[in-house]
Formats: C-alpha cells, structure tokens, sequence
C-alpha cells in the first residue's frame, strides 16, 4: 500500500477511535451578520418548521481559496437550500481525506493531488466542483534570493508532501530546469500560516504565498520571484470532494450543496462590503487593507461564477505524482470528477442570482 494511503488510514483510524463528531481542529467560527455591510441581507432561509439535512464539510485551509465556501455559509445560502451544514476547519488535505476515510465528514473541500493518492490506492472518491480553479500564489523569495536559481541547496516551504502547494513548487522548478528534491531543501509544515511565519523566521528562505498573508511578507523585505495565478495554471485547489457511494445515495442533498455554492459565489461577486466581512471574521483580522486585497484578488480574479470541474485541473498533480507512484500514470481521472451538478446549477441560471 502507498505511504499515502497508510497515512490517511492511520489517521483515520486515530479519529476512529477518538470517537466523536467531528475530526476538527477547531471549528468555524460563529456568524458575522451583525457585522455585515448595511442593506446586505443573507439569503432567507427556511421556515422554522422546515426539517434541514444535516451534514458536515470540511476545508483544510483559512484561505481565501475558501472565500466563496465561507460567504455561503455566512449567507444563509446552505440552510435556504434545506441544508444544516457542520463547517470544520481540518488543517491540511492528508487529514481531510482521514476524515473522509472515517465516514466523519461527508464532504471535504480539497485538493486534487490528495484525491488523485487516495484513489490511486483504493478509495473511492469523487469530485464534483472547484472553487479555485487555478493556483493562486504568488513564489515569495527572502530578499537575498533573486531568482529560482538562487535556492540551490537552501530550504523552500512545501506544505504538505503531495499537496497543492508542493505541487506548484515542484512544477515551478522543472520549468527552471531544476529538481527541487535534488537541488533545495523541500519543508513541510502545517499549512500557510506556519508556512508564513517560517519565511518570516529564516527557517525556510522561499514559499508560495497568497494574500493576505503574502502582504506581510512584502511588508517584512520578501519579494515574489514568480507569479503563479498570473500564469493561470489549472489546478482543482479546492475540489468538493466525497465518497462515491454516499454521492450516489444522496444526489439530492449534493445538488443543494452546489446550488447553495453557485448561490454563493454569487453573492460573493456582487457583495463586496459583505464579503470582507465575512473574510475579517475568519481570519480574525481588523486589517480592511488586507482584507480588501484578498477578496479582490480571490473573488475577482481566482473565483469562477460556476465551479467546473475538468480533467485539466488534474493534469499537472498526475504528472508530478506519477514519478514517485506509476499507478498514477494510468489514472483515469474523468472516473472521479461528476460535472452534472455543476451543470443543473448553471442550467437555472443560479449564478445571476
């Protein structure tokens, strides 16, 4: 069995045995409508006497790759579409995919190189949208390093090994015609804050970073050597992901899930002011600078109107995870992407909403 998969189930079985709802790091936090803007209503949502589904869905980052996930929730959106949503924060995709593994959530928002390894190796997952359809970073070098070269032999943030940031990095490299096993020092962490602070701490000297957490670093000397969301890389960074059968069971309740995202991202779009809001409260800032330089740069240049799923977002994590696992060579990825719901949502016209 591939390490990747013996570290989900490893995990998934600590969770198991833990017991309990949910494999949360923290959860989310409580509901920004007080604070939101003035005339910006969420939507309205069922009578008191209507019976919600009960689910919960995770996302594995505070990132504005969630922006739209967390303007639906904060929105009202899920429960106008029947639905009581558990949102857990779960810090990073191998634990994400434990979840999943240990039937604790149903639906978790990840990346596809974390799909593309469990499935590899016999689960059975399937995604149906994205809301980050591109890779979203800018390549922030400390202020010595001038150019990808400049990082031979030194220490470069990668997240987790196999994750979307390693991915990029890794893709980044062989376009420089380097290796970045053999010629840098690969780092894990535990996500972009700890990727953050170790740039900030001299433990690494490069990273991909995205606001508002790259602001920081440029305010601190760092400076981007790469800009990779410029360059519209297609990536499934954030694929709404579950396990196949529990999709096919519940059809339905993954229709309003998409809808209420469609919904959303619409409100998103349109809603600045809310939006921000919503962004301050999850990243428990006060920074309105920041805030308003993340939502610009995630709802309006990184966010689609409506969550397509295609084989092009996986191409590039297949190639890069092939070279350690051949299994990944063959993969069929169009088994384990399901567009239709995408498709109805669009179809009604629920992104003019």
């Amino acid at each position: 069995m591939h390490s990747y998969l013996k570290s989900v189930l490893g995990l998934a079985f600590l969770l198991a045995a833990c017991g309990g709802a949910s494999p949360a790091t923290s959860s989310a936090p409580a509901s920004p409508a007080s604070s939101a803007s003035a005339g910006a209503k969420p939507a309205a949502g069922p009578s008191a006497s209507a019976q919600l589904t009960k689910l919960t869905a995770s996302y594995s980052n505070i990132s504005g790759s969630n922006l739209t996930f967390f303007v639906t929730k904060e929105g009202g959106y899920f429960e106008k579409n029947g639905l009581d949503v558990d949102m857990q924060f779960i810090s990073g995709g191998a634990k994400n995919m434990a979840a999943l593994v240990a039937n604790q959530i149903q639906i978790g928002h990840v990346g596809g190189s974390e799909l593309i390894s469990a499935n590899v190796e016999g689960a059975d997952l399937v995604s149906f949208a994205t809301l980050t359809p591109v890779f979203p970073y800018k390549f922030e070098a400390a202020p010595s390093i001038k150019t990808i070269q400049d990082l031979k032999g030194k220490p470069v943030g990668i997240s987790s090994i196999g994750g979307a940031v390693d991915i990029v990095t890794r893709l980044l490299f062989k376009k420089y015609g380097m290796d970045l096993e053999k010629d840098a020092i690969p780092v894990p962490d535990n996500g972009s804050e700890f990727r953050m602070q170790a740039l900030l701490g001299g433990a690494t000297m490069a990273a991909m970073a995205d606001p508002p957490g790259l602001l920081q670093l440029e305010k601190n000397g760092f400076h981007a050597i790469a800009n990779l969301a410029q360059e519209r890389i297609p990536t499934s960074n954030a694929g709404v992901t579950a396990y196949r059968p529990w999709v096919q069971g519940h059809r339905d309740v993954v229709q309003r899930y998409i809808d209420s995202l469609v919904q959303g991202t619409a409100r998103t779009k349109k809603d600045k002011p809310f939006a921000v809001n919503v962004l301050k409260k999850y990243f428990k800032s006060s920074d309105d600078e920041a805030m308003s330089v993340t939502y610009d740069f995630f709802a309006l240049e990184v966010a689609p109107s409506i969550p397509n799923i295609t084989p092009e977002q996986f191409k590039d994590a297949q190639d890069i995870l092939a070279a350690k696992n051949p299994k990944v060579k063959d993969w069929d990825v169009n088994k384990a992407i399901d567009n239709s719901f995408v498709k109805s949502a669009a179809d009604r016209g629920l992104d003019k909403a």
